[in-house]
């Protein structure tokens, strides 16, 4: 087999670790931002609860611009909406450098970084699950979002030996160079299934018949099957490794999708299954550091805890796309919610160093999943048809959560000096979630029963001679 063959037929497998590199280059940046809570603080003169705000905006941004690139895609493809991005990216963090106020960082490091990671985001994770389909596609994402926290245990080190030597501008502006020379050369490749794709006859013929142009089907096309029909529905996912037909979809179809998506009773369901938890994670994520000064835990211990953390969310990334391979993945996130109320429980009542510990491996763990999950659950509650835009619902339910879910804490710790509440609202979110996917799977087995029993009902197409 020639290199080229070889490279094609593993060719959803390169593209997940090239997708790797680019989440690596793009994402880590935003999870090291702690670093420079104090030094940003202290130079331009914000409150902590400002310059906390730039960090939540930033967040937020990266899940809630997901319309954007799903109507770019549709016109431009996914390669193209990926170049864009992180050229962005590197623009806005190499911006940012030069700001002076409040303003101007909420601007280009909150809106404009936040809205350039999403780009890169959504169109990458779209890609993914174009290619699989299958019980790997939770692997594949698992594997692409390692990515992210390797870099983030790479610019942690980095971070804290030169931000005290270079001061925190120097390093924005060392670190867009960063996400350029990781991002680039990658994801040339990772997305070069757009160019070049060449429609066999047959192919064209079976599109001709979909489109209603009503032709004989004969023994001699095999190719011409109902099954295969499915692979050619514009939009349709694909399962093997083959090269992904972009099809364009017209704007009628576009509404009328989300039409149906948003008249159905498991699309809400979903969405604030996702939604809730993602507020009580978004304490653990912006708000974690407070809380380990307001129980006294040390400078040095706190460091420990925070490196626990990102070393287990690079397990929890991967250990996930394993375990999806053998439980569905609504079950995984139903169990992730049940395990992360009792963590709250503990934390409330046991907020020691050794607890926090045990704890801060079991939230860098959930943090490693909770970055794949909802994309995986969307993908496998919501139409096959509509993956793209299963994507675009979990990251604005995502999105909506890391916006509103610092607020109550952040107004508890205000009023208490203790974050003890605000962690029993968390629990409070992570029962509403797992009521939320319960309820989520009895409604996504109605709905299966109710097709399969109509398909077999259906009568069987006989072909003609």
């Amino acid at each position: 087999m020639s290199i080229c063959n070889c490279l094609k037929s593993h060719r959803r497998w390169m593209v997940t670790i090239s997708t790797c590199f680019v989440f690596a280059g793009v994402l880590a940046p935003m999870t090291v931002y702690g670093r420079l809570f104090i030094d940003i603080g202290s130079e331009i003169g914000t409150s902590a609860v400002q310059t906390g705000w730039i960090a939540s905006v930033t967040w937020a941004m990266c899940h809630l611009a997901g319309p954007l690139p799903e109507r770019m895609e549709t016109y431009i493809g996914y390669r193209p909406v990926v170049i864009i991005g992180v050229s962005l990216t590197a623009l806005s963090i190499f911006t940012s450098s030069y700001m002076n106020s409040f303003p101007g960082l909420l601007l280009f490091y909150g809106f404009g970084y936040g809205t350039s990671v999403n780009l890169v985001l959504h169109a990458a994770t779209c890609v993914l699950f174009k290619y699989f389909r299958d019980s790997k596609s939770t692997l594949a994402t698992g594997i692409a979002f390692s990515g992210s926290s390797a870099g983030t245990i790479l610019l942690t080190v980095v971070y804290e030996k030169m931000v005290p030597l270079i001061g925190w501008r120097v390093m924005l502006r060392l670190t867009s160079l960063y996400c350029v020379i990781i991002s680039i050369p990658c994801f040339f490749l990772t997305f070069k299934t757009d160019e070049g794709r060449k429609v066999s006859k047959d192919k064209r013929s079976m599109k001709r018949i979909l489109q209603g142009n009503n032709k004989k089907i004969t023994e001699n096309s095999p190719d011409t099957s109902e099954a295969h029909f499915e692979e050619l529905r514009p939009g349709h996912c694909i399962a093997s490794d083959d090269v992904i037909q972009d099809e364009p979809v017209t704007n009628k179809a576009n509404s009328t999708t989300w039409k149906k998506l948003l008249t159905d009773t498991l699309t809400w369901l979903f969405f604030f299954a996702v939604f809730l938890p993602a507020m009580a994670w978004s304490v653990f994520w912006i708000n974690i550091v407070s809380f380990f000064e307001s129980v006294n835990i040390k400078d040095l211990c706190i460091l420990k805890l925070l490196t626990v953390q990102a070393v287990f969310e690079l397990v929890g990334k991967l250990g996930v796309g394993f375990l999806a391979q053998l439980v569905p993945v609504i079950y995984v996130l139903i169990c992730h919610n049940l395990l992360f109320l009792f963590v709250c429980i503990v934390l409330v009542f046991f907020p020691t160093y050794e607890v926090l510990l045990v704890a801060s491996i079991l939230i860098g763990t959930g943090r490693g999943t909770y970055n794949i999950l909802p994309y995986s659950v969307a993908t496998y509650v919501l139409p096959d048809d509509s993956s793209d835009k299963a994507v675009t619902i979990a990251m604005i339910a995502l999105g909506l959560g890391f916006t509103f879910g610092t607020l109550p804490a952040g107004a508890i710790f205000d009023a208490t000096g203790s974050y003890t509440y605000a962690f029993l609202v968390n629990t409070a979110w992570y029962a509403m979630g797992f009521v939320l996917l319960l309820f989520s799977t009895q409604v996504l087995y109605k709905k299966q029963t109710i097709v399969q029993t109509s398909q077999s009902h259906q009568p069987t197409l006989s072909h003609s001679v």
